[in-house]
């Protein structure tokens, strides 16, 4: 209904305020330094290009607003065709649940094990990249008065019913560590389904008319086109 569409249009602008909001009081590396964060960046995007994928040169890394250890984004330095190619990234380089699975349980184990291996990992540079963050701003992580004020906002009749109750422990049957609880947050947070898509999980968009680009399936065979 269109009484529905309204409060889930003020639920998401509300989401994206909190948020943002969120964003100015956590820090994003782990040791808040922003320059080590764009390292990092950085690193991943060399590792990307290493493993024959693609970044287009016009695209910068910086921090999304002025700020002290605020989030990073990807900025376009020239404009671009329509159509044109920002990233190719091969999927030898996407993080997943494994041959078998869809599960994004399946994909948070496999981001622990990788995890684990340091720099013997394949994923060290993306790994390393989405583990120096302090804190994953997603609703299960807010405060109860933040919880309490989304829930309000959503009501009981939109999705998803676990928006603040999301946990590695209560989804994937764990044993509350906080290692699993971080990794599933980051595979939640970040990834398509059970796909994480290094690179590509770094643009900052919305949906609808705000999107801002474009891409192949993820969830196909050819290696994932961004434009």
């Amino acid at each position: 209904s269109s009484e529905s569409h309204k409060l889930a249009t003020i639920m998401s602008k509300v989401a994206l305020l909190l948020t943002g909001f969120l964003f100015l009081l956590v820090t994003t590396s782990a040791n808040g330094a922003k320059d080590d964060g764009i390292e990092l960046a950085e690193a991943q995007i060399a590792w990307l290009r290493e493993a024959c994928g693609f970044f287009n040169p016009k695209i910068f890394i910086q921090p999304i607003f002025e700020a002290e250890n605020a989030p990073l984004g990807l900025f376009a330095a020239d404009s671009f065709s329509k159509g044109e190619t920002l990233m190719v990234v091969p999927r030898k380089c996407l993080l997943t649940a494994g041959p078998s699975s869809e599960d994004m349980c399946d994909t948070t184990l496999n981001l622990i094990r990788e995890y684990k291996l340091k720099e013997e990992s394949d994923f060290a540079p993306y790994v390393a990249y989405v583990f120096s963050k302090d804190s994953i701003a997603i609703p299960s992580t807010w405060s109860d008065l933040g919880k309490e004020l989304i829930l309000n906002i959503r009501g009981n009749k939109l999705p998803p019913k676990d928006l603040t109750s999301v946990s590695f422990e209560e989804d994937c049957d764990g044993n509350g560590d906080a290692l699993e609880e971080f990794a599933y947050l980051t595979v939640v947070s970040r990834a398509w389904s059970d796909k994480l898509v290094p690179v590509f999980d770094m643009i900052n968009h919305q949906n609808g008319r705000f999107a801002n680009v474009d891409s192949t399936r993820v969830h196909g065979r050819d290696d994932i086109t961004v434009h």
